[in-house]
């Protein structure tokens, strides 16, 4: 029993590992392209704006600016990147130890 439990958590590794690593790999491609999210919103403003048929020389540089810093609050993601990054770390943390890790790596809650 206690093989079958101690390969099972092997296999269970394995498996977390390249989950792990998958995400890693995602949220690294989220924040390669973070910065660019208020350039192309800004953009497509303008473009909205054009299309609407408005002329962009009388739209105020400022209100157009104000609706980037607005858009650019309500989309800052840089919170939950650093909660993703602190979880991974606390899995490399967890795998290290010798102890059993089955119920530290349990996020499930309680009821």
């Amino acid at each position: 029993m206690v093989k079958m439990r101690e390969r099972e958590g092997a296999h269970l590794l394995k498996d977390l590992r390249e989950r792990i690593q998958t995400m890693r790999q995602a949220v690294a491609g989220i924040q390669r392209q973070a910065p660019e999210v208020q350039k192309r919103y800004r953009e497509q403003l303008i473009e909205r704006i054009k299309n609407a048929g408005l002329e962009v020389e009388h739209i105020e540089e400022d209100r157009v600016l104000k609706e980037v810093v607005y858009f650019a609050d309500r989309s800052d993601i840089s919170e939950e990147l650093t909660r993703l990054q602190s979880h991974f770390q606390q899995f490399d943390d967890c795998v290290k130890s010798k102890e059993p890790i089955g119920r530290t790596l349990d996020f499930s809650r309680k009821k």
